[in-house]
């Protein structure tokens, strides 16, 4: 997930106004929520699709699958770029495809095990059809949009394939687009929107994407306004990773703009497949209506109860910052090469 907004927001406006945002959502009161019950766990399959490769989320993953505690069967990158996404370039987006590979490869020669290879996920954006109804949506496809096709329709409603998502919706609706019947197989857990609507970069990318998710699937969104999210710091990767190729990698990384440092926004999905009691609260939300943001139209949605699609609204803080460290901490996961 890649925070940078393209003009005509100043970059010290953006980063006020991000700073305001997340203080509102941090100290406004929240009625009172029962703990809420995710639709999956770590026995279910996953797939991963990010845009930009550089976020701790892709490594943790991978130490996890090391560990045999993941069904991981799928990695793609995706992602709309220029014109649609000013500041993307399609010749940039073609490196972070690369990138994310180059990520697989070290992490296999540190040790990791039981990691898929990654195929290209769409890129581009879905197009509003001229009729605005949903059905009428032509879909992309893709490498990576065959792969969930196929590990969706092996999923069942009870037991459906997880797609943790730290970049636009765009590869899993372009899934549905291409089978409705995969609807109900599947489960998006996406960093992405705001407690109030999907406007976010994330978001941004690819709204129809966005409007048809809230609208006709399984969508577990992961507000980037809470400031919860997991990660480790250099200093930990420094001091508790052994020498090898993914301490050599991760080190001098520059982390995804919104994360500074120490942070991975990109990683809460992965941590509320892997993590027992990491999502407390939770509610129901349905589509409200567009609003313009940063000159595209974005979808807006209002609480409600019989909605198909869920915003997370608490989640263990503690959890979220001790799970990256419990995984890399075990030395199981470099599989005895360290």
């Amino acid at each position: 997930m890649q925070k940078h907004m393209p003009k005509p927001l100043p970059l010290l406006m953006f980063i006020v106004c991000t700073g305001l945002l997340i203080s509102s959502f941090s100290q406004e009161k929240r009625p009172v929520k029962s703990k809420f019950k995710l639709p999956y766990d770590h026995t279910n399959p996953v797939i991963y699709d990010n845009d930009y490769a550089n976020d701790e989320v892709d490594w943790y993953l991978m130490a996890v699958a090391s560990l045999g505690q993941l069904k991981y069967e799928g990695i793609t990158t995706s992602s709309a770029v220029a014109p649609f996404v000013p500041g993307l370039a399609l010749d940039t987006f073609k490196r972070c495809i690369s990138g994310r590979s180059r990520i697989v490869k070290i992490g296999r020669a540190s040790g990791f095990r039981n990691v898929p290879d990654p195929v290209q996920g769409v890129i581009g954006n879905l197009v509003p059809p001229a009729s605005g109804k949903i059905d009428d949506t032509a879909p992309i496809n893709s490498s990576g949009t065959q792969l969930i096709l196929e590990a969706a329709r092996r999923a069942t409603a009870k037991k459906p394939l997880v797609i943790c998502m730290g970049g636009p919706l765009t590869i899993a609706v372009d899934a549905y687009l291409k089978d409705h019947s995969i609807a109900d197989k599947m489960v998006i857990a996406w960093t992405g929107g705001r407690y109030d609507s999907m406007k976010d970069y994330n978001g941004w990318v690819d709204p129809w994407a966005a409007y048809i998710a809230l609208s006709r699937l399984r969508l577990i969104q992961f507000p980037v306004d809470p400031p919860l999210f997991p990660g480790v710091s250099k200093k930990w990767i420094k001091d508790n990773f052994p020498d090898n190729p993914a301490k050599a990698f991760l080190v001098p990384l520059k982390l995804d703009v919104i994360n500074g440092d120490d942070l991975d926004g990109d990683g809460m999905p992965a941590i509320s497949v892997t993590t027992p009691g990491y999502v407390e609260q939770a509610k129901h939300v349905s589509f409200a209506g567009w609003e313009t943001y940063n000159g595209h139209q974005m979808p807006t949605f209002k609480d409600d109860p019989k909605g198909k699609a869920v915003v997370i609204t608490k989640v263990n803080s503690e959890l979220a910052h001790s799970a990256y460290k419990k995984v890399f901490s075990n030395p199981a996961i470099w599989a005895g090469k360290n």
